[in-house]
């Protein structure tokens, strides 16, 4: 489990948010099918491009407020639009993160991570 946790780890050095940096990986039968990390849209977001990091109008938001100010893909989407190209959304059953899951997660599902 330490060396999933560690890659999902590694994949949020790639985020380019300033406000927190996620990592995730998706494991089927103790292989990873994907890594993703958050980031802004494809294309990046030309108010965030415009702005150094520490003055992100997200930066000091709770969690989960002002997403329209950015235009951010969580770690879980952009791990399952990795997803390579001889997998499926459903060849996964475990889904490894560098922060714990949020209560929209375990409210949308089965209460479980």
């Amino acid at each position: 489990m330490q060396q999933f946790f560690d890659e999902a780890q590694a994949g949020s050095r790639w985020s380019n948010c300033a406000k927190q940096k996620v990592g995730v990986v998706l494991v089927k039968d103790g292989s990873i099918v994907s890594v993703g990390w958050n980031s802004c849209a494809c294309g990046g977001c030309s108010r965030c491009a415009m702005i150094p990091s520490e003055k992100c109008a997200r930066l000091d938001l709770p969690s989960g407020e002002g997403y329209e100010l950015s235009r951010p893909v969580h770690a879980e989407v952009s791990a399952m639009l990795r997803v390579r190209l001889d997998r499926s959304l459903d060849d996964f059953e475990r889904c490894i993160a560098t922060v714990e899951p949020t209560e929209e997660l375990y409210a949308g599902g089965t209460g479980s991570a």
